[in-house]
């Protein structure tokens, strides 16, 4: 009963087709009417390779962004498809636990949206994932330029736009610290961000991705 409720209301609000965004195949959707049960099962770990980044100690990628993964971080950031935050964390949980022992962080943190893109949004999704993960983190970090997303830019414009692009709300009054975000394409985010940690004398910076 609650199912077809469901369904219904993802019907008549015209959130969804109940076209899966992956394999294309029609479902019944129970919390979200996006991706399938059975693609959701498949998004996997994946061994991706990383390429050094100035100011980053070490960092690790759950998952290939061409493996499903980047299209469900799509329609939740930008569709608001609120269940796949749970989805998403649900996920990477044990290996982001992992990864925290490995690195025993003293401040775990995540890249912020800009204030306009929150109020847009409605919601920071990197803040949303982490919070379903039940770790502690800070809200260490202010995004200080509005920008179009960053996809939109090649490698070269990144680095420009994302220059002078963040703020501290507070010194880090630690040694090591760990930050969260969703993609990483280039790299540019990554190392903006850790240089400014670095020099307000952070010395040991570790990142988490969702995908890459």
């Amino acid at each position: 009963m609650v199912k077809e409720a469901v369904e219904f209301i993802f019907n008549i609000c015209f959130l969804s087709e109940n076209l899966c965004s992956l394999c294309g195949k029609k479902f019944k959707p129970i919390l979200q009417g996006y991706i399938c049960d059975e693609c959701i099962r498949n998004l996997r770990k994946a061994d991706v390779p990383v390429k050094p980044i100035k100011y980053v100690k070490h960092y690790r990628i759950y998952g290939r962004y061409g493996e499903g993964w980047g299209e469900i971080i799509r329609l939740f950031k930008f569709k608001r498809v609120m269940p796949l935050a749970d989805i998403i964390a649900r996920k990477i949980k044990y290996d982001f636990e992992e990864y925290l022992d490995f690195v025993k962080p003293e401040v775990i943190t995540f890249v912020p949206v800009h204030l306009l893109r929150y109020w847009a949004r409605g919601m920071d999704h990197n803040e949303e994932i982490l919070k379903r993960t039940g770790v502690e983190f800070e809200d260490l970090l202010v995004r200080v330029r509005w920008r179009k997303p960053l996809v939109f830019f090649d490698k070269k414009k990144r680095r420009e736009i994302i220059r002078n692009s963040f703020s501290l709300r507070k010194n880090p009054d630690c040694v090591r610290i760990l930050i969260f975000d969703d993609v990483i394409t280039t790299g540019a985010t990554a190392r903006t961000v850790s240089e400014l940690l670095y020099s307000a004398g952070v010395k040991e910076i570790y990142w988490y991705f969702v995908a890459g």
